[in-house]
């Protein structure tokens, strides 16, 4: 993805184990292969696409998928008519394969022909169908592997709607190129780019996704923003009218991560609260009918959130416990819940707690598990090990307790399992010892904090948000 989330806790005590591990599961439709099992057979329930214990990303097209490893490796699988798995040839995959050899790869998005990803370098490179210039490569040329997008080492954030493509910069300048009958890019007019060109002059934008024919932003402030067809409300405005350039949803600045489907928008608050709007026939906005909605309306207020993911006509979402649920079309079984029935309010799938991440394509989706959750010790209370606040925006505070001297190291790791600070390392007494990381210079995401105390290590994972 992914993946700029809410926060999963999990505390557990690890022997020998990767705290990384993640293992990949699919469901729904899989006609071109597109989960990957090795079969082009629908899947009702989750299943786990090989045996690897180490994916780190995953993102969805319309009928193609692409996911990183934590070692940095590319790998994709589905339809590959326009070329959008980059594996340089045009048949289709029903499994995983590497796309180069590579190993620095940080994030990618998939669109419904193309694909878009960014190195460690922060460099952009896309590949795929390009006949409204949704690469950004100044041309309409199929590339069937990838070409580098300008010159630039700045890129932090890639998406796709159905055929434009949209990103932002570390500068936190918005870009965008492709399609644009309906206005999707935001530059105020009609017309089709095919290479990136700067959306308004503002630079704090901070995410940003993309509908078929619709974007929408959240800007460092908070505050939330769209533009592109509006003929399901999809924009949140109150309204059916499209826009060419971004317009502010509302008055609040409490918005935390949005994600666009076809017509349909879900977006998250800093509360960790779940909102829907747009197209809602099929029960994709989770709110029990199947009218359309205009603005934004919540799904289950007792509930808070972890992440979010918005498919043509489904939706899925894993709660501040792990836990998986899923709501919309279910026609190919995309919902994961064993039947072929659509379904207008949450319904959780199984009753692991041990979800991390979701994506969504056109009727089929996927799903990370962490496996730490699978290794428990009671005596892990007697720590007290916790982060708080969390989500944080500057800093969180890290605070455990020593019932009696030992040695201890506090080390954080970002999703790339890379170590990215030691906060302490050496002999501490007994007694309640507090860590604060600084958050000001780390990129919106999900970070893990190991507690080694003698030889027992503990794991919490953080959201840092901007």
């Amino acid at each position: 993805m992914k993946k700029f989330l809410y926060v999963l806790f999990v505390l557990s005590v690890v022997f020998n184990i990767d705290l990384k591990a993640e293992k990949l599961f699919g469901w729904g439709g899989n006609l071109d292969g597109q989960l990957g099992d090795g079969t082009t057979t629908p899947r009702k329930s989750p299943v786990q696409i090989g045996s690897e214990t180490n994916w780190s990303q995953i993102a969805c097209g319309y009928d193609h998928s692409i996911a990183i490893k934590s070692d940095g490796t590319l790998w994709a699988w589905g339809y590959n008519y326009w070329g959008q798995l980059g594996d340089s040839i045009i048949s289709e995959s029903n499994t995983p394969v590497q796309v180069g050899s590579e190993i620095n790869w940080s994030k990618v998005a998939c669109g419904n022909g193309h694909s878009l990803a960014i190195k460690s370098d922060g460099t952009l490179w896309a590949w795929g169908n390009n006949f409204f210039g949704q690469l950004g490569d100044g041309t309409t040329t199929i590339r069937r592997s990838s070409v580098q997008i300008g010159s630039d080492k700045n890129w932090s954030q890639v998406v796709c709607g159905e055929r434009h493509s949209i990103a932002i910069k570390n500068d936190g300048t918005l870009w965008a190129w492709g399609r644009n009958v309906n206005g999707e890019l935001g530059d105020g007019t009609q017309t089709i780019r095919k290479s990136p060109v700067q959306i308004s002059s503002e630079t704090n934008w901070s995410q940003v996704a993309c509908g078929d024919w619709y974007s929408i932003a959240i800007k460092s402030d908070g505050t939330l923003w769209a533009w592109g067809d509006n003929g399901y409300g999809q924009l949140g405005d109150g309204t059916t009218d499209g826009k060419t350039s971004p317009e502010q949803i509302g008055n609040e600045a409490n918005w935390s991560y949005v994600s666009a489907g076809g017509e349909h928008s879900l977006a998250m608050k800093k509360d960790g609260s779940l909102w829907a709007w747009g197209r809602n026939y099929e029960g994709q906005l989770g709110v029990g009918t199947i009218k359309v909605c205009t603005s934004p309306i919540q799904i289950d207020s007792q509930a808070k959130w972890l992440q979010i993911a918005a498919g043509s006509s489904h939706s899925i979402a894993i709660k501040d416990d792990g836990t998986l649920w899923v709501w919309g079309f279910n026609e190919s079984g995309q919902l994961g819940d064993g039947t072929t029935t659509d379904r207008k309010i949450p319904v959780q799938i199984g009753s692991e707690a041990s979800w991390s991440q979701v994506a969504c394509g056109s009727d089929f989706s996927f799903g990370l598990k962490t496996l730490i959750d699978n290794v428990e010790d009671s005596r892990a209370e007697k720590f007290n090990f916790n982060a708080s606040p969390n989500p944080f925006f500057d800093e969180v505070n890290i605070e455990f307790n020593l019932p009696a001297s030992n040695k201890v190291s506090l080390q954080v790791y970002d999703l790339s399992g890379s170590e990215i600070s030691t906060l302490f390392e050496g002999s501490l007494d007994v007694g309640t010892h507090k860590y604060t990381l600084e958050g000001t210079n780390l990129a919106s995401g999900e970070y893990t904090v190991i507690l080694t105390i003698g030889k027992e290590r503990f794991a919490r994972k953080v959201i840092r948000v901007k």
